[in-house]
């Protein structure tokens, strides 16, 4: 088996615990690949979703520092997509927020997935009024906003009593 494949493997596996919210299984796997493979942006991000999915949001913040600093990787638009989720998911609107304006500062292409995860992060954190913003952006941005950005945004406003701005 040659190494591309392996890491494709390993990608896969973490991607399956990461469904399963099986965040230790996961990051087992990603601390195992050391020193034989090296892991890369994908890998980093699956791990990172599975950190999310198991509601580990400092976890899935600490692997982005460390495949930013340690790895020296650039995270993409679906690690920091997958981060921001992780952080909605603990309640931490405000650090899915700092993300979104990160990833812009850096450049980055937003994409309707990062939208729909920073929608969903201040819904749950019931911040309507940024949760429009958002929303609005997407718009700006010519994303095309689907029914997902569309409900969750309309969520956003209804928790809030706010039906009218929705």
């Amino acid at each position: 088996m040659n190494l591309a494949s392996e890491l494709k493997d390993c990608t896969r596996l973490i991607s399956h615990f990461g469904r399963r919210s099986a965040w230790r299984n996961a990051l087992w796997v990603l601390r195992d690949m050391a020193p034989r493979l090296l892991p890369n942006v994908i890998v980093y991000s699956a791990s990172i979703d599975a950190c999310g999915r198991g509601s580990q949001w400092a976890l899935a913040m600490a692997l982005l520092g460390e495949m930013r600093g340690r790895v020296g990787l650039r995270p993409n638009a679906t690690t920091y997509t997958n981060v921001a989720g992780a952080c909605g998911r603990g309640l931490e609107w405000e650090r899915s927020l700092a993300l979104w304006e990160e990833f812009l500062e850096e450049g980055g292409e937003p994409t309707l997935s990062f939208c729909s995860s920073l929608v969903g992060a201040l819904t749950r954190s019931r911040r309507w009024e940024e949760a429009l913003c958002t929303f609005g952006e997407a718009r700006r941005r010519d994303l095309h906003p689907d029914a997902i950005l569309h409900i969750a945004t309309i969520r956003a406003c209804g928790q809030a009593g706010r039906w009218q701005a929705a």
